[in-house]
């Protein structure tokens, strides 16, 4: 029974402790994330929540001293300078901090000669990656969060290195001032590579996946909300839309199928008395993006969007109308649209144009 006993113990505590969820974060938790390429195929790779949580990271330098410092205590250096590590560090709780070192053996030998002299060859490059959450009361102090956000805020910082001395090299300054080149720039003009990355045109040497950084999952659902102001006739129409949308993600360009609701209000005097009416529309919408930079301010892309007035109020629109909006005028960036559009009625009779203006959330 004794043994017994110990032996349930100890897959209970084997099965409590679980390191991916101290050293590993989902990457869910990120929406953007940079590389900065350095000499001799080094990188740093910089993840974050939120561009603003950068200002937490902009002293790089210092939080990589207290890393390294704390590694010194450990004297992790191996005899064989083959191997290679994978280093994590855990910045969740500013008073407890978590270090994880694993290293990696390979199967078989590499050598390189330079002249007569024969040394051994690694092909794999050491990882130090830094993670926390951010805290709140830097959250707080910054005036920008909700309480009940604060635990949703992380950042991630990881080292590619050919040694993990390399690094030792890069803290002159160089690791601050590019995060402030990310911070001041990621919206400037971006380029493509020949190997489909996209860098900054005037600083080559960040790079990312999309325009801006962004991180785009292959395929999610979302709800889109939006408002729009429209003319028809003689009156000018606000809305206000939710549209539950799927999106798809494949060669840098976003799809979008969505089922748009959208609730137009009329301002009517039947009499001496202004009233109020709501019409529903329903419809589909069909939607690309580019995810990579674009040169121009303003870009048009490629959309669709057929809708049915489902629920009819007051005399401003007609009844069994349609409306078709084709194209998406964009003015800098991606969340403000001009949509040129028709309204008709009873398979396009009475053609009316119309012109909206669409403010994404």
């Amino acid at each position: 029974m004794i043994l017994l006993a110990g032996i349930t113990g100890a897959k209970h505590a084997l099965a409590q402790y679980n390191p991916a969820t101290i050293f590993d974060i989902t990457e869910e938790k990120f929406t953007r994330r940079f590389t900065v390429e350095f000499d001799r195929n080094n990188k740093m790779e910089v993840s974050v929540t939120a561009m603003s949580n950068l200002a937490y990271i902009s002293n790089i330098d210092s939080i990589i001293k207290i890393v390294m410092n704390q590694l010194d205590k450990i004297k992790d250096t191996p005899v064989n300078y083959v191997m290679w590590r994978k280093i994590d560090y855990n910045m969740d709780d500013s008073a407890v901090k978590k270090l994880r070192i694993v290293r990696y053996r390979p199967e078989g030998n590499d050598y390189v000669f330079v002249g007569k002299q024969l040394g051994y060859l690694q092909v794999q490059q050491d990882t130090l990656t830094i993670h926390g959450r951010i805290p709140w009361s830097w959250l707080q102090q910054a005036g920008i969060y909700k309480p009940k956000y604060y635990r949703n805020y992380y950042f991630k910082v990881s080292f590619y290195l050919n040694n993990l001395k390399d690094l030792e090299a890069y803290r002159d300054g160089r690791l601050n001032e590019k995060i402030r080149i990310i911070q001041q720039h990621y919206k400037d003009y971006w380029q493509s590579r020949s190997d489909e990355r996209l860098q900054l045109k005037n600083h080559p040497e960040i790079t990312a996946e999309t325009g801006r950084g962004a991180i785009y999952f292959q395929q999610r659902f979302r709800f889109r909300k939006s408002v729009e102001i429209q003319n028809y006739k003689n009156y000018f129409i606000p809305s206000i839309s939710i549209t539950p949308t799927f999106i798809y993600e494949q060669d840098l360009t976003l799809r979008e199928l969505g089922a748009s609701f959208e609730a137009a209000f009329s301002f009517e005097k039947p009499d001496s008395t202004l009233k109020t009416h709501m019409n529903l529309f329903a419809g589909l919408s069909y939607n690309v993006l580019p995810l990579a930079g674009q040169k121009t301010w303003l870009r048009m892309y490629p959309y669709i969007n057929i809708a049915y007035l489902l629920y009819h109020q007051g005399a401003v629109f007609d009844k069994n109308s349609f409306r078709i909006a084709l194209g998406n005028f964009s003015f800098g960036n991606l969340s403000t649209k001009i949509q040129p559009a028709v309204y008709f009625n009873n398979f396009f009779k009475d053609v009316t144009p119309s012109l909206r203006i669409v403010q994404r959330f």
